[in-house]
C-alpha cells in the first residue's frame, strides 16, 4: 500500500491504487483457500473410495474360503485381515511408514495366497534403515491388489511378485514388479492418462488412479508414479517419493 497525503489528482490515484491491491489479495486468499478445501475434499473421497474397495473383496473371498473348507490356519487369515482393517481405518492424513506399509503387503500376500491355487514367490526388498521412513498411508496395496487381480488372473504358475525399496539421488524409490500378463499400449494409457478410458467394472484401475493422484496432490513433482509394462512379459510399477523421517520425540 502506498501513503496517500493528499486530495489531488496524485492522492486519487494513490486511492485507487490501494483500492485495487486490496481486492486482489482478497482475491488471492479466496482462490488460496478454495485450492487448499479441494485438495482436502479429494483426499478425503479418495480415501472413502479406495479403503471399501479391497476390504470388501477380500472379506468376500475370505467367507467363500471358511465356508468351503474348515481349516485351522482360517485364524491366520483373520488376523491378517484384521490388522489391515485396523491399518485402513485411521484418517488418510495420518502418515505411516514404510515398514508399516510392506507389513500390509504381506498380509494381503498371506490372504491371496490361501485363496489362489498355485505357487506365487514373493520377494521383498528394504534395508532396515529405510523401515522407519514416513510415507502416505495406503500407497502400496492397491499396486499389489492389481496385480493379483489382472497380471495374474491366468496364471497358476511361476508366478512372481517383487517389491523393492532403496534410496537414490535424494528420493525414495518404490518398485512393484510383476511378471505377469502384461498390457498392451491403449491398457496402459487408460490407466495413466484417461480419466474416462476404463471401464464401469474396472475397479483396481480407480484404485490404482487414486494412488496416481495423491502423490500429485500432496507432492507434486518431481515425485510420481511411472508404469511399464510388456504384454505378456510382465509390468513395473516405480514410485517415486520424498525422504521423510519420522520426528523425534523429547
Amino acid at each position: 500500500r502506498i501513503s496517500v497525503r493528499s486530495g489531488d489528482e496524485l492522492g486519487f490515484i494513490g486511492e485507487s491504487f490501494n483500492s485495487m491491491a486490496e481486492q486482489v489479495s482478497t482475491l488471492i486468499n479466496k482462490v488460496y483457500l478454495a485450492q487448499i478445501s479441494q485438495r482436502e475434499s479429494e483426499l478425503k473421497a479418495i480415501q472413502a473410495q479406495l479403503n471399501p474397495h479391497y476390504l470388501h473383496n477380500l472379506f468376500n473371498e475370505l467367507y467363500w474360503k471358511l465356508y468351503n473348507d474348515d481349516q485351522a490356519e482360517a485364524a491366520l487369515l483373520i488376523n491378517a485381515i484384521s490388522e489391515m482393517l485396523k491399518y485402513s481405518l485411521k484418517s488418510v492424513k495420518t502418515d505411516t511408514t514404510l515398514g508399516e506399509e510392506l507389513q500390509q503387503i504381506r498380509n494381503y500376500i498371506k490372504i491371496q495366497t490361501e485363496l489362489f491355487t498355485g505357487e506365487i514367490e514373493t520377494i521383498i526388498q528394504a534395508e532396515e534403515s529405510l523401515l522407519g521412513l514416513r510415507m502416505m498411508r495406503c500407497l502400496l496395496l492397491p499396486v499389489v491388489e492389481n496385480v493379483f487381480v489382472h497380471a495374474f488372473r491366468n496364471m497358476d504358475e511361476d508366478r512372481v511378485l517383487r517389491v523393492k525399496a532403496a534410496l537414490r539421488d535424494g528420493a525414495l524409490h518404490i518398485e512393484v514388479a510383476d511378471n505377469g500378463c502384461g498390457m498392451d499400449d491403449s491398457t496402459l494409457y487408460a490407466l495413466k492418462e484417461a480419466e474416462d478410458a476404463l471401464s464401469e467394472n474396472n475397479k483396481t484401475g480407480i484404485g490404482f488412479k487414486s494412488v496416481l493422484r495423491r502423490i500429485e496432490l500432496v507432492y507434486g513433482a518431481p515425485y510420481g508414479v511411472e508404469i511399464s509394462s510388456v504384454k505378456g512379459k510382465g509390468t513395473t510399477v516405480h514410485i517415486k517419493l520424498p525422504i521423510q523421517t519420522i520426528p523425534k520425540e523429547y
